[in-house]
């Protein structure tokens, strides 16, 4: 019953997320695109270059790092949106984006992301389902919701200290993910992140209560009566998403915020006591919880 709720709430998210594609402020493209091989591009105010679409086959593919004399500094939304022949792709260091979408679908199972590269957007590699392993570069500081969702054969990730959020969905359904690195400059988990990977499984199996860098990001498998630990300071999106048997749970002063689903379709819970430091409760933290 808690897979067909959560799977649920997958699907809205998906398609409340996907409607419209969106460009990032002070990177306003022109009015219409130009080409230059099997590149579309567009050329932004700063007069540097972004990939707006890739018309090749190639199951190889390196992307320039200047295109008729400017810069190329992002792959843009949908770039390479279900390209079905790619099965390798080199950025240039010249790339500081990667845009919403833009690997979505594709066959990728080598991609390396260069140092010079500041965000990944939401759904970059969505269902990328030949991806073995990725190593987030030290430039990196946020990883967009969805980013790697549904990664199937990916095996490992290595997060690097320059990374601060993590988002909703970021790696839901990455069914062969057993290795994470996840370092201590990571203070924002999104909504059901980790859900559904082996890695979170070894943790639930040693504890419960899913503690990572004092957030408690996953209590799915609690039931009855729950504390949580004195120290964590949050309590993660979706954390006890349908733990229908939780009936009530007792919650340190350390803890400042309850995120967004945080205790959503708990319907069973009949006690709860919100310490006077929480400052925030996300959308929908209690609903359904009859």
């Amino acid at each position: 019953m808690r897979m067909k709720h959560l799977t649920a709430l997958l699907l809205a998210s998906c398609i409340s997320v996907t409607a419209v594609p969106v460009t990032a402020p002070g990177y306003a493209v022109t009015a219409s695109a130009e080409t230059s091989g099997d590149f579309e591009y567009s050329v932004l105010e700063d007069g540097t270059v972004e990939i707006s679409h890739y018309e090749g086959t190639d199951k190889i593919v390196e992307i320039p790092a200047e295109i008729g004399g400017k810069t190329v500094t992002g792959i843009g939304y949908s770039a390479f949106y279900d390209c079905a022949a790619l099965e390798s792709v080199t950025i240039p260091d010249s790339v500081t984006s990667i845009g919403d979408h833009a690997f979505y679908g594709c066959t990728l199972a080598s991609v390396t992301i260069p140092d010079s590269v500041t965000s990944i957007g939401n759904y970059a590699f969505y269902n990328c389902a030949a991806l073995a392993s990725v190593t987030i570069p030290e430039s990196v500081t946020s990883i967009g919701d969805y980013a790697f969702s549904d990664c199937t054969a990916l095996e490992s990730v290595t997060i690097q200290d320059s990374v601060t959020s993590i988002g909703d969905y970021a790696f839901y359904g990455c069914a062969a993910l057993a290795s994470v690195t996840i370092p201590d400059s990571v203070t924002s988990f999104g909504n059901f992140a980790f859900y559904g990977t082996p890695w979170l499984q070894a943790r639930q199996a040693e504890d419960p209560l899913v503690v990572v860098n004092g957030i408690l990001i996953d209590a799915t498998t609690c039931s009855g009566d729950v504390q949580i630990p004195d120290g964590v300071t949050g309590i993660g999106g979706g954390a006890f998403y349908g733990c229908e048997t939780l009936e009530s749970v007792t919650i340190p002063d350390s803890v400042t915020s309850i995120g967004d689903y945080a205790f959503a379709r708990c319907s069973a819970l009949a006690s709860v006591t919100i310490p006077e430091g929480v400052t925030s409760i996300g959308d929908n933290a209690f609903s359904d919880c009859t």
